[in-house]
């Protein structure tokens, strides 16, 4: 073992021996601190902006310039004047593009 370590003991003779015998995994450290910072949410958030390219059409995808989640509503960023003026039509009159 090194002397540099932090807590090296030239005595044990294990690496087990030399562990802590309260350490954990680093999953359960993860957790552990996700939970106390509460953040649930934006894990989750994030899961919803990398899952953007799959969930919009792919010509919608590759238009976007940029998705992002305010106050729990997604906002998306079009390049395309076109595109922009499809989605603004959908939104204000939903039921007229379903035929």
């Amino acid at each position: 073992m090194n002397p540099k370590i932090k807590n090296y003991d030239p005595h044990l003779e294990s690496r087990s021996q030399w562990r802590k015998a309260d350490s954990r995994k680093a999953d359960e450290v993860v957790s552990d601190w996700v939970e106390v910072y509460q953040l649930h949410a934006k894990f989750g958030e994030v899961e919803i902006l990398k899952l953007w390219g799959e969930i919009a059409h792919p010509v919608v995808a590759r238009r976007t310039a940029r998705v992002f989640l305010k106050n729990d509503s997604l906002f998306v960023k079009l390049e395309s004047s076109a595109l922009k003026k499809r989605a603004f039509d959908a939104k204000n009159h939903p039921f007229s593009t379903i035929k």
